[in-house]
């Protein structure tokens, strides 16, 4: 397969807001650490960073994964939200 590395689907989101949505921890730890997502703070076309998606979806092992790999905690979405606001519905990392 030739899958290019900095590949983004038609909202903007990377592999790995896709892995942070879906809370799949081995799946990250293996892209952040093999450097294919240079950037742990990528953005999609609502701002959200996969630090949003990962506290919104309450995958606390995710958030800590990110965070230890320099994701931004006062990273604002569309919305002015940072990744750990609580929002109306959502499950939120506290």
């Amino acid at each position: 397969y030739n899958a290019r590395i900095g590949a983004k689907d038609m909202d903007g989101c990377s592999p790995l807001h896709h892995t942070a949505r879906n809370g799949k921890e081995s799946t990250a730890g293996v892209l952040l650490a093999s450097g294919k997502s240079k950037n742990v703070d990528d953005k999609n076309v609502w701002r959200r960073t996969p630090l949003h998606l990962a506290a919104e979806h309450g995958h606390e092992l995710l958030v800590g994964l990110l965070l230890e790999n320099g994701a931004k905690i006062n990273s604002m979405d569309n919305n002015k939200d940072t990744p750990l606001e609580p929002s109306t519905g959502d499950k939120k990392v506290t």
